[in-house]
C-alpha cells in the first residue's frame, strides 16, 4: 500500500473516531437537559427534543450503514419497545382526538430512538458508566434546583409551590421518584468509585438528592425507596454489601442533621438559614464520605471481623434509625413568645368505623399572660370516601398549669371512613401543651393512640407520615380514576382510543367532577390509549427489561455488576411509581427510563452474554432511518405551527384580526389536526369579517369552527364556542344541538347547565319579542326541566351536581314568562 493509500486510510479512521464522540457527546446531552425543561411535559419543549434526537438518530444510524452494520433490533426490549410504538400508530389512526393521538406517536418514537442508542451505542465500560453518570448529573440537577427554590434563590417557574419541592419538573410526586431513581444510579457510582474525592462528592450529591427527595413530601416514592434499597442490596453480588450498607449510612447521616434547620427554615421562608443548614449537611457529607474511605478499607482488609461484626452494627444502626424517626414527645403549641395572634395547629388521622360512639381522650396543661376567650381548641371532622371534611364536634378550653385530662364523645357519619382530630392554639399570649391523645371506640377497648410530635422530624414531614394510608383524599381519588378508566377500555377495549384519549374522554365517564387531565397510573392509561393490545406491547416491553435483568445476573465483572443492579433498580423505582402517578406522562421521566432499559442491554453486550436467540424480523437501520426522518419532519412541522399560533394570539388578543389569520392561516397548514388552531383561526376570522363586512370570512370560519369540533368532538368548550357561533349568526337549533353537545360530553360541570339555560332562554326571549308566544314557551320549558336533568345525573355521581345560583335565577326568570302567557 502507497503511502498516499496509508494517508487517506488514517484520515477517514480519524473522522470515524470524530464522528463516533460528536454522536456519544449529543447522546450524553439528550440524557442529561430533559428535566430542565418543564419535564418535557409541553409541546413548547417537548417538540425540540424530539428534534434533536432524531437528527441525533439519523447521523448514528448512517453511521452504522456506513460502517456495514445493517441490522438493528437484536434484543428482547427492542421488539417491545417497537410493538408499543405501533399500537400507538394503529390507535392513532382511530383516535377520538387525532393531534393529541399522533403527539403521543411523536413521544414514543423519541423513546424507541433513546432506547436503540442507550444498548447499542456505548462501546466500553467507560461510556456505559458516561451514561450513567449523565443520568445521575440530571437528577442531581433537578435536586439542586429544588433546594434552591425551597430557599427562595433560583427562581423556576412551579419550582416551589405549596411548601412542596416540584423543582423543574413541576409535580412533587415526579419530582421524587426522578430523584429516587438518580439517587440509586449515583448509589452504584459511588460504590464502585476508585477514587476517594470522586467517592466523597458523589456522597455529597446523593445527600442533595435524599435531602431534595424528603422535601418533596411524596409519601408514596417514600414507602418505595427502603424496598428499592433493600432489592439492591440483594441484587448486589458478594464483597460488596458491606460498602453499600455504610454507603446509605454516609448519605442519611448529613440528611439527618440538615433536614429539621433546613426544614424549619424553608417553612419560615428563611433563605439564608435553608442553604446554611444545606451546606452544614453538604459538609458533613464530605467528611463523612471521606471517613468512611477508611472504613471501607477496614472492612476490605478483615472480613472475619466484620463477619462477626457487621451484623450487630447492622443491627446498631437500624435502631437508631428507627428511634430518630419514630421517637415522640408532647405537642407544645405556643403563643407566648408571639405578638400577634395565629392559627398552630396539628392535624392527626384515625381510620374510624360509620355511625359508631367514640370518645377522644387527651392531657392537657395550658398557660396565658393574659385573659383570653380560650387556650386550646380541638375539632373532629368525618372524612368520607372522597375524604371531604365534615365537622363532627368542635370544644374549646382553658386547662390548669398542672394539667386535666379532657374527654370528647362523638359519633361518626354514615359515610365516615377516617376522622381527622385537629389540635389548635391561637390567642396571643397563650401556651398549650398536649399529650397521652388517643381515640377509644365506646364499649370495645380498642384505642388508637395518636403520634402528636416526633422529637427529631419537622411536622411537616410527620404530618405527611402520619398520613400515609389508603383512606387518603389522594388515594381515593385515584380509587375513581382508575374505575371510571374501566369504563372507558370497556368500551375501546381492542386497541383504545388513541394518545390524549383519557384527557378528552374522561369527563364523560368521571363518578363526579374532579380535574385531572391524566390517570395517575401508567398503565391505565396505556390501557385507555391503546386498549388490550397496547397492553400485550407493554408487558412485551416490560418482560424484555425482566429478561435482560435475568440475564444480568450472569455478568462476572463484580464492579460491573454493581453498576448494573444500580440501573436495574433505578428502572425498578421509576415503573413502581408510575403505576401510582403520572410520572411517565412527562417526557424527561420517560426518557430516562428507556435509557436505562437500554443500558441493561448495554451491560450484556459488553460482557458478550448473548440476550437472547436471534429474531428474524428486524426494521434495520435503513428502515429507523425513515423512522427518524418522519419524526423530525413531522416535530419540525408541528414546532413551526406552534410558534405561528402564538404570534397569531398575540395579534388576535391585540385586535390585529388581519395579521392573526395571516399568522393562523400558518399555523393550521404545519399543524393541521390541531383543534386548539382552527378554533382561533375561526375567531379571529369572523371578527375580520365582522370588521370589514366580508361575508367570505364568517363562511371560512363556520368552517373553521365546526372543524375543531369534528377534530375534538368530546371538548365541551369546543362544543360550547360552536353552538355560540350558530346563535350568534341565528342558526339557532345548530346552536341549541351544539350547546346540548357540550353538556352531554361534560354532564357534571354545574356551569354547562347554566350556559344551557342562558341559550334556551334567550332564544325564548328572542320569539317573545316576534310575538310567537307558543315558539317561546317550548324553549321556557326546555330551561324549567333543568333541575330534572341535574337530578337524573346525580343519581349516578358520587357527589352532587350543584346548580349555581345564576342558572336558578335564569330559571326563575323563565317561570315568571311562563306564568305570564
Amino acid at each position: 500500500m502507497s503511502g498516499k493509500s496509508r494517508g487517506k486510510t488514517k484520515k477517514r479512521t480519524g473522522s470515524k473516531l470524530n464522528i463516533s464522540y460528536f454522536i456519544l457527546a449529543g447522546y450524553l446531552v439528550t440524557l442529561i437537559y430533559p428535566p430542565f425543561f418543564r419535564g418535557m411535559y409541553f409541546d413548547d419543549e417537548f417538540l425540540v427534543a424530539h428534534i434533536i434526537t432524531s437528527i441525533l438518530a439519523i447521523i448514528w444510524l448512517i453511521s452504522k450503514l456506513v460502517s456495514g452494520e445493517k441490522r438493528l433490533l437484536k434484543d428482547p426490549v427492542d421488539y417491545g419497545g417497537l410493538a408499543l410504538l405501533t399500537v400507538y400508530v394503529l390507535a392513532s389512526l382511530f383516535a377520538v382526538n387525532p393531534r393529541a393521538a399522533w403527539g403521543e406517536v411523536l413521544k414514543y418514537v423519541n423513546y424507541f430512538l433513546i432506547l436503540l442508542m442507550a444498548s447499542k451505542l456505548p462501546r466500553n465500560i467507560r461510556e456505559i458508566r458516561g451514561s450513567i453518570y449523565a443520568l445521575g448529573l440530571s437528577a442531581f440537577g433537578v435536586a439542586f434546583v429544588g433546594i434552591g427554590a425551597a430557599a427562595g434563590t433560583i427562581k423556576y417557574n412551579g419550582a416551589w409551590v405549596g411548601g412542596r419541592i416540584n423543582s423543574t419538573i413541576q409535580y412533587p410526586n415526579t419530582a421524587a421518584a426522578l430523584m429516587m431513581a438518580g439517587y440509586v444510579l449515583v448509589l452504584a457510582l459511588m460504590n464502585t468509585a476508585g477514587n476517594r474525592w470522586i467517592k466523597a462528592f458523589l456522597n455529597a450529591a446523593e445527600y442533595t438528592l435524599l435531602l431534595a427527595f424528603v422535601f418533596t413530601y411524596s409519601r408514596g416514592a417514600w414507602v418505595i425507596l427502603p424496598f428499592i434499597l433493600l432489592l439492591y442490596g440483594i441484587l448486589l453480588p458478594k464483597g460488596t454489601r458491606s460498602g453499600f450498607t455504610i454507603d446509605v449510612i454516609g448519605t442519611f447521616v448529613p440528611t439527618a442533621v440538615a433536614m429539621r434547620g433546613f426544614g424549619n427554615a424553608i417553612a419560615t421562608g428563611a433563605g439564608s438559614a435553608a442553604w446554611k443548614w444545606y451546606l452544614i449537611g453538604f459538609a458533613t457529607s464530605l467528611v463523612v464520605g471521606l471517613a468512611l474511605q477508611s472504613v471501607t478499607g477496614f472492612t476490605n482488609r478483615n472480613i472475619r471481623a466484620i463477619a462477626y461484626g457487621g451484623i450487630p452494627t447492622a443491627i446498631a444502626v437500624i435502631l437508631v434509625g428507627i428511634y430518630l424517626f419514630t421517637a415522640q414527645t408532647q405537642l407544645v403549641m405556643s403563643h407566648i413568645s408571639d405578638k400577634t395572634n395565629s392559627d398552630i395547629s396539628v392535624i392527626r388521622f384515625v381510620n374510624v368505623k360509620p355511625n359508631t360512639d367514640y370518645v377522644l381522650s387527651f392531657d392537657v396543661k395550658t398557660r396565658e399572660l393574659s385573659d383570653k376567650p380560650w387556650d386550646y381548641g380541638v375539632v373532629v371532622q368525618s372524612r368520607d370516601y372522597l375524604d371531604t371534611p365534615t365537622s363532627i364536634v368542635e370544644k374549646y378550653g382553658k386547662a390548669s398549669p398542672t394539667g386535666e385530662t379532657v374527654k370528647v364523645d362523638f359519633r361518626t357519619l354514615k359515610d365516615s371512613k377516617r376522622v381527622a382530630i385537629v389540635f389548635t392554639n391561637k390567642f396571643e399570649g397563650t401556651e398549650a401543651i398536649i399529650d397521652n391523645a388517643y381515640v377509644e371506640q365506646k364499649g370495645s377497648g380498642q384505642r388508637s393512640y395518636l403520634k402528636l410530635k416526633y422529637k427529631y422530624i419537622p411536622e411537616s414531614i410527620a404530618s405527611r407520615i402520619n398520613d400515609i394510608s389508603f383512606t387518603t383524599k389522594n388515594s381515593t381519588e385515584r380509587m375513581v380514576f382508575y374505575r371510571d378508566a374501566f369504563k372507558i377500555y370497556r368500551d375501546y377495549a381492542l386497541l383504545g382510543a388513541g394518545g390524549g384519549a383519557w384527557a378528552s374522554l374522561y369527563f364523560m365517564y368521571q363518578s363526579y367532577l374532579y380535574w385531572t387531565t391524566q390517570t395517575h397510573d401508567y398503565f391505565m392509561q396505556v390501557m385507555v390509549e391503546t386498549g388490550t393490545l397496547g397492553l400485550i406491547a407493554l408487558a412485551m416491553l416490560i418482560i424484555g427489561f425482566i429478561y435482560g435483568c435475568y440475564k444480568g445476573l450472569k455478568v462476572q465483572d463484580k464492579w460491573n455488576k454493581v453498576m448494573l443492579v444500580g440501573v436495574v433498580c433505578s428502572a425498578v423505582a421509576l415503573w413502581w411509581h408510575s403505576a401510582l402517578d403520572f410520572d411517565l406522562s412527562l417526557g424527561a421521566v420517560s426518557i430516562f427510563l428507556w435509557a436505562l432499559m437500554g443500558l441493561v442491554y448495554a451491560f450484556l453486550r459488553l460482557e458478550g452474554i448473548s440476550p437472547s436467540p436471534t429474531f428474524k424480523f428486524d426494521i434495520g437501520c435503513s428502515g429507523a432511518i425513515v423512522l427518524a426522518i418522519a419524526a423530525l419532519v413531522f416535530s419540525a412541522s408541528l414546532r413551526l405551527g406552534l410558534q405561528y399560533s402564538k404570534s397569531g394570539l398575540a395579534m388576535l388578543e391585540a385586535n390585529n384580526y388581519a395579521g392573526a389569520v395571516q399568522q393562523y392561516s400558518k399555523a393550521v397548514a404545519f399543524d393541521p389536526l390541531n383543534a386548539g388552531f382552527r378554533l382561533n383561526y375561526g375567531k379571529a376570522l369572523e371578527a375580520l369579517g365582522q370588521q370589514t363586512g366580508n361575508s367570505a370570512y364568517l363562511a371560512r370560519s363556520q368552517q373553521m369552527f365546526e372543524k375543531a369540533v369534528n377534530l375534538e368532538p368530546y371538548n365541551s368548550q369546543y362544543n360550547a364556542e360552536l353552538g355560540a357561533f350558530y346563535l350568534r349568526h341565528g342558526a339557532i337549533q345548530k346552536g341549541l344541538d351544539s350547546i346540548e353537545r357540550s353538556m352531554a360530553v361534560q354532564p357534571l360541570r354545574p356551569q354547562n347547565y347554566q350556559q344551557k339555560a342562558d341559550a334556551y332562554f334567550k332564544v325564548g326571549q328572542y320569539y317573545m319579542s316576534k310575538g310567537d308566544k307558543a315558539a317561546a314557551k317550548r324553549y321556557f320549558d326546555v330551561v324549567l326541566k333543568i333541575p330534572q336533568d341535574v337530578e337524573k345525573v346525580n343519581r349516578k355521581a358520587l357527589k352532587p351536581v350543584e346548580m349555581t345560583p345564576e342558572t336558578q335565577n335564569i330559571i326563575d326568570e323563565a317561570r315568571k314568562y311562563v306564568q305570564q302567557m
